[in-house]
């Protein structure tokens, strides 16, 4: 394959949309492929794109894969996340997982147990906002200076998911007035808030550890192109 060649393919890349790096080096490596191992070696690169595009169904069917391929990967980074969770419930892990409730549970004791919900969704709701826009920037700066034809990667996106639900949950305090409801009810159900919140608080700050782990490493997913 010619520089032309592959040229015009980053041009067709770009115009439906695939700038993610893990959409465009799957669609990229299936184009190219296809055009290698085609049956009329008379065919240029222009006519062979339009033959990929009518076998995808056309603008509209190419969207429709595309944006099945973006929910496949979240989906696929999703389980990646979920199964570093899992390892903070079993040996060495679990040590982390019980150092962070017991942790908990002393704030309790000297905070209402809603300041310590909420400061604990502001504490990692900001980190994972703060590094995650930087690592957005560095990755972007990356690409541009490797002249890379994708600027963002859909593992970042998939596994900005910390951020999300702590954004969600701080403004589902507020909305339902939680901590007035805490202070009301604390004299006659204090043990239960303090349960709940120890609870709510480790499973967070796990989660997010979880997610952490999982946005750190190095694993790049390729799932098969449908």
């Amino acid at each position: 394959m010619t520089a032309k060649e592959e040229k015009i393919i980053s041009v067709f890349m770009k115009d439906h949309r695939l700038l993610f790096e893990e959409l465009y080096a799957e669609f990229y490596d299936h184009i190219a492929s296809s055009y290698e191992a085609r049956a009329d070696k008379s065919q240029d690169i222009n006519a062979h794109l339009k033959q990929v595009l009518k076998d995808f169904g056309g603008e509209d069917g190419m969207k429709k894969i595309v944006w099945g391929r973006q929910k496949a990967y979240a989906r696929a980074y999703r389980k990646i996340v979920f199964s570093h969770f899992k390892t903070y419930f079993r040996w060495p892990l679990l040590m982390t997982t019980l150092l962070i409730s017991i942790l908990i549970f002393q704030l309790t004791q000297v905070f209402q147990p809603y300041w310590v919900i909420f400061y604990t969704l502001i504490a990692t709701t900001g980190y994972s906002f703060f590094f995650g826009v930087r690592d957005m920037i560095v990755y972007r700066r990356s690409c541009k200076a490797l002249k890379l034809p994708y600027k963002s990667s859909l593992k970042n996106e998939a596994i900005g998911y910390p951020f999300v639900f702590g954004s969600f949950f701080i403004n589902f305090y507020n909305v339902l007035n939680v901590r007035t409801l805490v202070t009301n009810h604390f004299d006659t159900h204090g043990q239960l808030i303090i349960a709940v919140t120890v609870v709510l608080s480790t499973l967070y700050m796990v989660y997010f550890l979880a997610a952490e782990k999982a946005y750190k490493s190095e694993h790049k997913l390729k799932v098969e192109l449908i």
